[in-house]
């Protein structure tokens, strides 16, 4: 079973200690991608956030922005719920928050995620992270930023876009297939403030032993080489 991209959600608020939406979850060996951006004037706060009341995993955080006064989360979650249920986003203080959710199949339960990058790039019209990945996984990343019409890298599927305009920020959620090392990357025609994290959402241990694309093809296919000389 390949990994393969479920839905999506958005919320946002300009003004609060807490955000609930609904999203749904379908389908077999799901995993839960959420990005936060959350500005706080100098200070930004520390994220949490639950589906279904159960608490997601802090995959990666950067402070950006001019002064650092914005902060970037990715969280995330192997075997969220099936069915329609709440994402909760809160913070300790009232705080602008704009969020973005994808939910995906054919995830590892055990160990669904990677190591995770982080990167502010401040005052820039790139953003780029690689991630160590295989040809059989996904490469999921978050990105957030205030205004300027955004261009996705190339091999890059956008999978949800949170459109803050000029009005508040923006986030997205973007994958693309595995490969030794995959480039994820963004760009501005103007200077940005921008906040980036990825990581390698990996697919489930029993698609891994049936696929002809493990990380270790070469090695087999130089067996195969021995055992049928030409």
């Amino acid at each position: 079973m390949a990994i393969a991209y479920d839905a999506n959600s958005t919320e946002n608020t300009q003004g609060a200690t807490s955000l609930t939406w609904s999203h749904v979850c379908t389908g077999d060996n799901r995993s839960l991608v959420l990005v936060v951006s959350q500005f706080d004037s100098g200070n930004p706060l520390a994220v949490t956030a639950t589906y279904d009341s159960v608490s997601m995993t802090q995959l990666g955080t950067q402070e950006y922005g001019n002064g650092n006064d914005q902060q970037i989360t990715l969280l995330g979650m192997a075997a969220p719920a099936s069915g329609t249920n709440d994402i909760v986003v809160s913070v300790s203080s009232s705080s602008w928050m704009a969020c973005a959710a994808a939910s995906f199949t054919g995830v590892d339960q055990t160990t669904p995620f990677g190591t995770a990058t982080a990167e502010a790039n401040d005052n820039s019209t790139t953003a780029s992270i690689d991630i160590t990945s295989e040809l059989v996984d996904w490469v999921v990343d978050g990105l957030c930023w205030f205004d300027g019409a955004h261009t996705l890298g190339a091999g890059q599927t956008q999978r949800v876009l949170f459109d803050g305009g000029s009005s508040d920020d923006s986030a997205l959620i973007s994958t693309e297939p595995g490969a030794a090392t995959v480039t994820m990357s963004h760009s501005w025609s103007a200077a940005e403030y921008s906040g980036h994290v990825a990581v390698n959402n990996e697919r489930s241990t029993r698609s891994r032993r049936h696929s002809p694309l493990l990380p270790d093809a070469d090695r087999k296919l130089n067996w195969l080489h021995i055992d049928n000389p030409t």
